[in-house]
């Protein structure tokens, strides 16, 4: 029975997700299209804060330099390239972002991190675990010292409790 279950969702639920996904991408590519510009782009983007970029755009054959905040956009200057190759736009959005070669960078990192640092690693680890060792069972047993010794106290000041001693 729950198998039937199981297998109406699966039937009735991957549709949906092709379908959401196919139409995801259609208007997503609608949409950079109609912000694409067929005489301006934004050749490049720099961060300067939260909020404050400077933009690089080409404007027909002209590049000019403007300053962007949360409300405002200021004209900089204009500026000379030389030697600008017309591939080399963004063509639209400049905050794209390759998270494929950011990971690929990053796990080449790690590994190589970890291969390196692996022996250094496991001898260090080993010491702090003696050393953690070490210091719980010094730490535990001052307890043990100091409640022991507030008993013997207790039982000196008030007597035995089987005694009518005071």
């Amino acid at each position: 029975m729950w198998l039937l279950d199981m297998l109406f969702v699966l039937i009735v639920l991957v549709p949906i997700l092709i379908l959401a996904v196919l139409a995801t991408k259609y208007l997503g590519g609608k949409a950079k299209n109609a912000m694409r510009g067929q005489h301006i782009s934004i050749i490049e983007t720099i961060n300067l804060g939260l909020d404050k970029k400077i933009h690089l755009i080409k404007a027909g054959d002209q590049f000019v330099l403007v300053a962007s905040t949360g409300k405002n956009m200021q004209f900089l200057t204009t500026v000379k390239l030389e030697n600008y190759a017309e591939g080399t736009a963004e063509s639209g959005n400049s905050s794209n972002f390759d998270f494929k070669n950011v990971f690929e960078k990053y796990l080449q990192n790690f590994n190589g991190s970890k291969r390196n640092k692996s022996n250094s690693i496991v001898n260090s680890s080993e010491e702090l675990m003696e050393s953690v060792e070490v210091d719980v069972f010094k730490n535990n047993l001052n307890r043990l010292r100091t409640i022991t010794a507030k008993a013997n106290k207790i039982a000196k000041i008030d007597g035995d409790d089987n005694t009518n001693e005071k």
